[in-house]
């Protein structure tokens, strides 16, 4: 880039990217984020030339968090004359970062915290921040350093929750220092943009120069691998939302649940970008390389049932083949227990806690339903109690005539524990006469040997479990 590039084609810059990038409309209220430097008041001095064309209406602010003593009120001061022989309105706020409290990021989070308060109470449509392409460089410089992701490598996006925009980040810092010369706009330096105490800093002053003087086009290299690395990300980011939606199972609110075995022969990267995006999909925050690693380790083992506590409120459940993922812990299903009578069928019980209807009808034998189970009606006495399963209970298998425990039983078959609490157990008198779960549960139902269907069978009770 030429550091000495003429006002006008820096202007002519920034309403291209501004029109393309559909940035900002014309006839909106913009809010300047107006430190007083020279990035901010660069900022403001392109905005002055395009507000006529666009029929921009600008308002400006300075938040001063009193940190470097008088340096702080003389900018505060500074911004509030300028502003006032510019014709802007603005306001100058104060801000003071609480003790104990990182001071560049408590100051930040403060700052965004009263930039929305004022867009809000001034009406605006959008905040324009003065960041450029040396940030953008400083920024990956430092994520690199600690370690990311082509998350982390994207960087600052022009526009961002449909209210920050950034117009400047195409520009280098020299391209802003030549027009800020040019056009002999005023402004005040921070001395603690030179202080070695702050880590960026020292990329700032020390290693970036060191680059650009290997490579002049250091700045511009980085900021297109930004951002190629912002296109991967989202393409990426966008295939794992399909692979999660294709392999859910249920989804709600606070939950989600999901199938593992198709996710395991992903590679190592998409599965761990699959996890993320079920994190995401339940309001959870960011979870660090470590935890996404222990749980990618539990959801691989698929055997047996296990618990694991990402923090921020957030668990994982692995039933055998399901993940389960909820904010808070699981709530047990409350046991249930209905009574009917055989003599008002057909009947439709609506039982919540097994999530759906259960529905009970007289056939003929020789149209006996596929779906559910079917039991030899003349081999049931009265009336049956449907109910939830107990520790306990035991049914003879009707391909072996052994009894089993169904506990036994729902281990061999992989059955999840949410999916246990849903079956509904089938009682004649005493003696358990099947158990049917849902659909789509292998293994979720069984009629006991003396109650199935034989040639002797001539009406048939059948009995299946339907989802909401």
């Amino acid at each position: 880039m030429n550091s000495t590039a003429h006002h006008e084609t820096i202007v002519a810059s920034v309403e291209s990217r501004i029109v393309a990038q559909n940035l900002l409309r014309s006839g909106d209220r913009l809010l300047l984020a107006l430190s007083g430097g020279i990035d901010s008041m660069v900022l403001l001095d392109i905005f002055l030339r395009l507000r006529g064309k666009h029929a921009f209406k600008l308002y400006a602010c300075h938040i001063n968090h009193h940190l470097r003593g008088q340096e702080s009120e003389r900018d505060a001061c500074f911004v509030a004359q300028r502003l006032k022989e510019l014709g802007v309105p603005c306001e100058i706020l104060t801000a003071l970062v609480p003790p104990g409290v990182n001071v560049q990021q408590g100051a930040r989070e403060l700052r965004y915290q009263l930039f929305g308060q004022l867009l809000r109470q001034k009406h605006c449509d959008r905040l324009l921040l003065a960041h450029h392409a040396d940030d953008q460089a400083e920024l990956l410089l430092m994520r690199l350093a600690s370690g990311c992701g082509l998350q982390g490598a994207s960087g600052m996006q022009a526009s961002r929750d449909g209210w920050l925009v950034r117009p400047l980040l195409h520009l280098e810092k020299a391209q802003l220092i030549a027009y800020g010369h040019e056009c002999q706009v005023a402004y005040v330096e921070d001395s603690s943009n030179f202080k070695p105490d702050y880590r960026r800093n020292r990329y700032r002053h020390e290693l970036l120069p060191v680059l650009k003087d290997i490579q002049p086009e250091a700045v511009r290299n980085m900021v297109a691998f930004m951002q190629m690395a912002r296109q991967e990300e989202a393409f990426l980011t966008e295939m794992a939302n399909r692979l999660l939606t294709e392999n859910t199972r249920s989804r709600q609110a606070d939950g989600i649940v999901f199938h593992l075995e198709p996710l395991s022969r992903l590679p190592d990267v998409m599965q761990l970008r699959v996890y993320k995006a079920a994190i995401k999909a339940v309001g959870g925050g960011a979870v660090g390389r470590r935890q996404l690693r222990r749980l990618q380790g539990m959801l691989l083992r698929r055997e047996g049932c296990e618990e694991l506590h990402l923090g921020g409120g957030l668990t994982c459940y692995r039933d055998y083949d399901l993940c389960e993922l909820r904010r808070g812990r699981r709530q047990q299903r409350p046991p249930f227990q209905f009574v009917v009578g055989l003599a008002n069928l057909p009947a439709t019980v609506n039982a919540t806690p097994v999530g759906g209807r259960i529905v009970l009808s007289k056939r003929n034998c020789f149209n006996s339903a596929a779906e559910g189970i079917n039991l030899d009606l003349k081999r049931l006495h009265g009336k049956l109690v449907l109910r939830n399963w107990e520790p306990g209970d035991k049914i003879r298998l009707p391909w072996s005539g052994y009894h089993k425990k169904l506990k036994r039983y729902f281990i061999d078959y992989k059955i999840s524990r949410d999916d246990r609490h849903k079956t509904v157990v089938v009682l004649d008198g005493d003696r358990i006469a099947a158990f049917i779960n849902g659909p789509k549960i292998a293994g979720g139902s069984v009629v006991d040997r003396d109650y199935r269907i034989t040639r002797d069978s001539s009406e048939v009770l059948n009995i299946v479990v339907e989802s909401n």
